[in-house]
């Protein structure tokens, strides 16, 4: 439990640097374009076997709603859920980015997911960066 609390603390306090830095880069940033010019989402379906002998069945639905926070600040709302055989898979996630079509993405990642398959119950919690760098057209 002690080093779960310890992990926790780490990403909150990198969570809280990264923010930091993503409002200080929308103040003083006046970029060409906005970082997501209007509210948009996407949905896909999907289905297949998840097996060796491809007797266990899957599908699912994902989807993502992204919207501007600010003119160089965006949010991106993730959910998915899959039937995998006589299971269930779970998840969810959010991504706070500064982008400049010029220049690229930065950004931070949160998010969780989480497996009920033949009684096991198998949930895990995910944090990151994430960044791209936009070359010359």
């Amino acid at each position: 439990m002690r080093r779960i609390s310890k992990t926790l603390a780490a990403c909150a306090a990198s969570a809280m640097i990264a923010v930091g830095v993503l409002a200080a880069s929308a103040v003083t940033s006046m970029s060409e374009g906005p970082a997501v010019s209007d509210a948009n989402a996407k949905l896909s379906l999907f289905g297949g076997a998840a097996s060796d002998n491809q007797s266990d069945s899957l599908g699912g639905l994902a989807g993502s709603f992204t919207m501007p926070l600010a003119h160089t600040l965006g949010l991106q709302l993730d959910a998915g859920y899959a039937r995998v055989g006589d299971g269930n898979f779970g998840s969810g996630g959010a991504h706070l980015f500064w982008r400049d079509p010029t220049i690229g993405l930065f950004g931070i990642y949160a998010g969780y997911a989480q497996l009920d398959l033949s009684g096991t119950n198998v949930g895990f919690g995910r944090t990151g960066l994430e960044a791209q760098y936009f070359t010359a057209r």
